[in-house]
């Protein structure tokens, strides 16, 4: 899995690369919305659909790896940083489970 090296890759670049695109983003966890409406998107350099997001209104900032559907994310001066899901599955435009709703549209 390259969800540790994608984090602190994204980390080490100041959260997400140069180049990052202006998307819609929504996500919920344990019923409290962490992010919604405009945030800063980008696909990770492996090209398996895993990808960054980072809502600087919020200061949240998530990273998502498609293999066992895995979600990272925390809060801007790490308040909440290490927090994680598992076993989101492809619904459209987002990934869920049972506690966690994550979508982004263009």
């Amino acid at each position: 899995m390259h969800m540790m090296k994608t984090t602190f890759a994204l980390i080490a670049a100041g959260l997400f690369p140069q180049g990052a695109a202006a998307t819609t983003c929504f996500f919920q966890h344990e019923n409290e919305i962490l992010m919604e409406g405009k945030c800063e998107f980008s696909f990770d350099e492996y090209g398996d659909g895993g990808f960054g997001a980072q809502d600087p209104r919020r200061g949240t900032f998530l990273v998502f790896e498609p293999e066992g559907g895995h979600v990272s994310w925390g809060l801007k001066g790490w308040s909440k940083v290490g927090e994680m899901d598992w076993g989101l599955q492809q619904d459209g435009a987002c990934w869920k489970n049972f506690s966690t709703t994550l979508c982004a549209w263009e």
